[in-house]
């Protein structure tokens, strides 16, 4: 029989599609989701372009989860079959339909995923890519009953908050200053009572998995393109979004409308701090933050690829060259997180990247020096700077070992990594830990009988073998013991707005009483303190050493770790011998250490410098 063109079509249909190689490392790839019924599979054509050279129509940038690699759908590209996951083909059925003109780029066809070099390069464009696209739409998956109100909902507050912009411009205050009978028609209050399901909905498309992905921080924060949400068949504007939560959250913690607001549940507070974060990163015009201030704001945003927790967010460091950090996808995790380690420790000169170190929790594999930032900790590092979120180089909160000492003196930071595995850090030991107090914040919160923050001193220096009475002095300070220990469970700072302090003292006598670390106290004096506790305290223990100082360190501190000053630490850190090595267990803040006293321990003759070898 002859060979027809039936035959080289069902031929092309057995074959996988395959990739050809891309030019340069300014080309990418583009697709056209050509027209089809609802019901038809999805054909596309898929073409490559240079990113200097962009087609006159300009092309739609998708933004979207993948969703579970084992569950695929069929699709063609260039008429070969080519697999795609179930939540981009429902995002492919929706753009066939509305937006059959546009070209798109999507990553999971666009860029060849099983060619790692491919990939690493195209991550490399990833910024410019969505840069340069004249509009993203951001998928958030199929729609719902309670979504589809939400979104109409979101659509009607955008239309008010533009009908008052336009009668009073766009002074924020005034327009979220609306009085009950406004919110009343806003949010079609029938009898005093208000329809909450448009705000059930709203909070359950917060929670979507697309505001967890590291991705979206470089997605949806590039300037000079529209961005519009798609949520089954629905449409909002990114700004729509924005202002709808807002005005919603606003008007829900005014106190005059909280008989309004009764039978709402508020949205999460999760949801909403993923929310303006996003909202705030895409006021900057140009990177202003470091890497590592980067990576700390977005370290609990999620990836499938643990490497993505770095690769995603590099384009947007004000402090990284093009050159730095380079996304390598035939490096194991471990590596890669060593290396971003090493970069800010060697590099950058700097420690501050130790404070999100979690010797519990890390993978086995990195060293213990090496945040792991696929499993980042509860535990906030110990404030480092003055200036809360700050982008400028201001004050430091602490100078453990920062003294400037001349360029020849054993006391200067001097710090290597030998083999990419271990740290090498000149410092000295200070002292060793002798008792620990086990108390977290967080876990007393849901104990059944409460739990006492000030336990580690009602419980006091007695048991510990100090035998020092209530009334007698700290060594550190020369202060009142029951000051000493105030100061040290806030770690010695308070936070105003964005300004940190030193010096601050809890009211212990107060919090001795409370049993319920979750609610938030109703005096102003007390809230602060309390967010000060929770700060200083989650995932924290305290200790006494060896020689009657008073510290905080992580929950993992055990008797006989080291206290140890790093030369150039602004902080105090702790070590643990393991089978003849030293491991790095995380900071500590050591009262009465914390501003260069330590120095004299060395002057005096009775401490030496040493080389600590960390693995």
């Amino acid at each position: 029989m002859p060979y027809t063109s039936q035959d080289a079509k069902a031929s092309t249909m057995m074959q996988e599609f395959t990739y050809t190689p891309l030019r340069s490392a300014q080309s990418t790839r583009l697709i056209k989701i050509l027209p089809g019924e609802a019901i038809s599979s999805i054909k596309c054509r898929i073409f490559e372009i240079n990113l200097h050279d962009l087609p006159i129509s300009g092309y739609t940038a998708l933004s979207y989860c993948w969703g579970s690699a084992s569950k695929t759908e069929p699709i063609t590209l260039n008429q070969y079959p080519f697999r795609v996951t179930e939540n981009l083909y429902a995002a492919l059925q929706v753009l066939r339909g509305s937006h059959n003109t546009d070209l798109f780029w999507i990553d999971a066809i666009c860029i060849n995923q099983s060619d790692l070099e491919e990939r690493s390069a195209q991550v490399q464009n990833m910024k410019k890519i969505y840069e340069q696209a004249s509009r993203v739409v951001i998928w958030l998956g199929a729609g719902s009953a309670e979504i589809m109100m939400a979104m109409r909902f979101i659509e009607k507050i955008w239309g008010f908050w533009n009908s008052l912009a336009a009668a009073h411009g766009n002074d924020k205050a005034v327009l979220l200053d609306i009085s009950v009978k406004e919110a009343s028609i806003l949010f079609d209050s029938r009898e005093g009572v208000v329809d909450f399901r448009p705000l059930e909905g709203l909070a359950l498309l917060l929670l979507r998995p697309w505001f967890e992905r590291v991705w979206i921080v470089q997605e949806a924060t590039t300037l000079g393109n529209d961005k519009i949400v798609l949520c089954g068949n629905a449409v909002v504007c990114w700004d729509a979004l924005i202002i709808a939560t807002e005005v919603i959250t606003h008007l829900m913690w005014r106190p005059e409308l909280q008989g309004f607001f009764a039978n709402v549940q508020p949205i999460d507070n999760q949801s909403l701090r993923r929310l303006f974060n996003l909202e705030k990163q895409r006021q900057y015009k140009t990177p202003v933050f470091s890497l590592l201030q980067i990576l700390a704001k977005y370290r609990f945003f999620k990836a499938t690829d643990p490497r993505d927790k770095i690769y995603a967010l590099r384009g947007l460091a004000a402090d990284l060259s093009k050159d730095e950090l380079v996304p390598n996808y035939s490096l194991p995790p471990p590596v890669a997180f060593a290396l971003a380690a090493q970069h800010f420790i060697i590099q950058k000169r700097t420690f501050e990247s130790l404070g999100f170190c979690d010797f519990s929790r890390r993978d086995l594999s990195q060293p213990s020096w090496v945040p792991d930032w696929s499993s980042p900790s509860l535990r906030h590092p110990l404030a480092k700077r003055q200036i809360h979120d700050s982008c400028a180089e201001d004050h430091l909160v602490y100078g453990a070992a920062t003294l400037t000492v001349p360029s020849d003196s054993e006391r200067q930071w001097n710090c290597t990594v030998r083999d990419e595995l271990v740290l090498i850090v000149a410092g000295f030991q200070v002292d060793t830990v002798s008792r620990v107090v086990n108390f977290d914040v967080l876990d007393a919160c849901v104990a059944e009988d409460g739990c006492s923050i000030a336990q580690g001193f009602s419980e006091g220096p007695a048991i510990y073998g100090l035998n020092i009475p209530e009334s007698d002095l700290y060594r550190g300070s020369s202060e009142p013991l029951k000051t000493a220990y105030s100061r040290t469970l806030v770690a010695d700072v308070m936070k105003s707005g964005n300004v940190r302090s030193r010096g601050y003292a809890i009211t212990l006598d107060y919090w001795n009483r409370v049993r319920n670390y979750m609610q938030p106290p109703a005096d102003h004096k007390f809230r602060k303190e309390w967010g000060s506790l929770l700060f200083s305290t989650t995932k924290r223990s305290l200790f006494w050493s060896h020689d009657g100082y008073l510290g905080l360190g992580p929950t993992d501190v055990k008797p006989g770790d080291r206290v140890c000053i790093f030369f150039g630490g602004e902080v105090l850190y702790l070590l643990r011998s393991i089978g003849g090595t030293s491991h790095f267990i995380g900071e500590c803040y050591v009262h009465g250490l914390m501003d260069g006293e330590a120095y004299a321990l060395l002057d005096g003759g009775s401490h030496t410098v040493e080389h600590f070898v960390i693995e």
